[in-house]
């Protein structure tokens, strides 16, 4: 949540921490449950079975918020706010590894890409970044993993284990490899060539010309591969080598790195065998595929171009033909305040100190996470169609959000409603700080009533001064039902210490399996001719 005073927003609840509701709220509360029975039924509540509170809700979306668990909520929480991350700033490389790594989630929950052209992600424009660059160490990187699905890497560090060459070309790309001990060779069987969509791997032994390396390029290219990577200390850039040069010309069709120094062990270490066993096997078939490691070869010449920001966008469709093109939103911030340089963002700590963000706003994501899987892999069919969105560039000033209403590839008249995530895991385990319009009373019906089924207490104190502050904001400026599920304020907000030793696992799971029940029951509303007709009636 980007900072501001926290002044009149304190949490004040009775003793205990528990306060009753207001009378006027109580008393709407009972007269909703008299009225609600077509809304309950269409949401999968059985009115007729609320004495027993086991069975007040249909057993598939019972079994559905049930599988939301705070240990495995927990398991994308440390993930996220792992310093790795470097507190994820908009932006940044933890930002981008972010993005990168929910989209996987995404993927392997069964959810479809919802951004552009038909991939993961929404991109735009961070306003004030133009022409923003970050330092040529985090544009440059490369990473070697088991395959595209781990979620643990090994890093090899720029200038000390890896260097670009200086006529390198540009690239942001993920490959895994081939080894080859002949980079001229040639393959007659094209689709069969080993480094056909992978990056070569080539042992240097002495000194290679850039006339060579240049005819290497042409012929790798020629076949197919992504890049070129030479891996031995003859291929060691001198110290006084400057990267990149200023008066690089001609540059390789292909990118090249040069691999030397305590690098060269980390790639054969995870590829599984020896130097040796690979140049033996590769002396008999010519080139050969490793399998791993699978890389992430990032080289920018210029850095990181600081100015764009990425949503992450799911999707799983509605199966009602009247209703399916309605969308219900289902969102949470992932990016942070890094290490709290940019002004205005941190409250404390070090300069440079990294701030992980592990409740604001870790903790969302993985409730988004869970909330989608809890769709997907029980798969529930609701009326209308859900989208799962993880906003970039929240703590700038709304950005992401901002961006994804406006030109999200969605037209805002058809979202239907809206469920916003962010700072959910601190605080009182069964309370739920709420902010909504009180104007939206269909969802606030909703709300209770799931909240009453799951026992959570609903406290509504002070957020409206904060209702703007967050990213349901863009979507309630278009007219959108929109809530805002809060866990509340704490002495570690925007700061180093937020981290995940103070996370509270259940109270993360309790509001993940609120924010689930609220936007199933908002998939599930009746349409609102449909809901218009039955009032007529009730009025007769």
């Amino acid at each position: 949540m980007p900072n501001k005073t926290l002044e009149g927003t304190a949490i004040r609840h009775g003793a205990g921490g528990h306060r009753l509701l207001p009378r006027t709220i109580a008393i709407s509360m009972l007269l909703a449950v008299v009225t609600l029975s077509p809304l309950l039924d269409a949401q999968g509540i059985a009115p007729s079975s609320r004495r027993n509170k086991n069975s007040r809700i249909a057993p598939d979306v019972k079994h559905a918020a049930r599988s939301i668990t705070g240990r495995e909520a927990m398991e994308h929480l440390r993930w996220l706010a792992d310093d790795l991350r470097e507190g994820r700033l908009a932006g940044s490389t933890g930002a981008s590894d972010s993005a990168e790594y929910i989209a996987m989630r995404f993927e392997e929950i069964g959810v479809s890409p919802a951004g552009d052209n038909g991939s993961w992600f929404h991109n735009f424009t961070i306003p004030g970044r133009d022409g923003v660059r970050g330092s040529i160490e985090k544009g440059n990187r490369i990473r070697l993993m088991v395959s595209d699905k781990a979620t643990r890497e090994i890093l090899l560090n720029f200038r000390q284990e890896f260097l670009p060459h200086p006529r390198s070309a540009d690239v942001d790309v993920a490959a895994i490899c081939a080894f080859m001990l002949d980079p001229l060779e040639t393959w007659a069987d094209r689709e069969r060539d080993p480094v056909v969509g992978r990056f070569a791997v080539l042992p240097v032994e002495q000194k290679i010309s850039d006339e060579d390396l240049e005819l290497y390029c042409e012929n790798l290219k020629a076949r197919g591969a992504m890049g070129l990577m030479l891996v031995g200390e003859s291929c060691r850039p001198s110290p006084s080598e400057v990267w990149p040069p200023e008066d690089a010309q001609d540059l390789f069709v292909l990118p090249v790195i040069r691999v030397h120094g305590a690098g060269i062990a980390k790639i054969w270490k995870i590829s599984g065998r020896p130097l040796s066993s690979w140049k033996r096997q590769s002396s008999d078939e010519g080139a050969v595929v490793m399998g791993r490691p699978y890389v992430v070869m990032e080289v920018r010449r210029d850095g990181r171009d600081m100015s764009l920001g990425r949503n992450v966008v799911g999707r799983m469709p509605g199966t009602d033909p009247d209703l399916r093109d309605e969308y219900i939103v289902v969102g949470a911030h992932y990016d942070h305040v890094g290490r709290g340089k940019s002004p205005g963002l941190s409250r404390g700590g070090a300069s440079g100190e990294i701030h992980n963000g592990a409740d604001d706003n870790a903790s969302g994501v993985a409730a988004l996470l869970e909330v989608a899987e809890a769709y997907a892999l029980n798969r529930l069919k609701t009326r209308r169609t859900l989208l799962f969105v993880a906003f970039d560039a929240e703590e700038l000033g709304l950005y992401g959000s901002t961006a994804f209403v406006a030109d999200g590839g969605f037209d805002s008249g058809s979202i239907a409603g809206m469920v916003n995530m962010d700072m959910i895991s601190r605080n009182q385990k069964r309370v739920v700080k709420v902010g909504r319009r009180a104007s939206d009373e269909p969802l606030g019906r909703i709300i209770y009533e799931m909240a009453r089924l799951l026992e959570l207490e609903i406290d509504e104190t002070g957020m409206d001064a904060v209702l703007q502050r967050s990213d349901q904001a863009p979507f309630l400026k278009k007219g959108i039902p929109s809530v805002f599920f809060f866990g509340g304020f704490h002495e570690d907000y925007h700061k180093p210490t937020d981290d995940v030793e103070d996370v509270i696992p259940v109270k993360l799971q309790n509001v993940a399996r609120l924010a689930f029940l609220t936007s199933w029951g908002l998939s599930q509303m009746p349409a609102q001719e449909d809901e218009e007709s039955e009032s007529a009636d009730s009025d007769r």
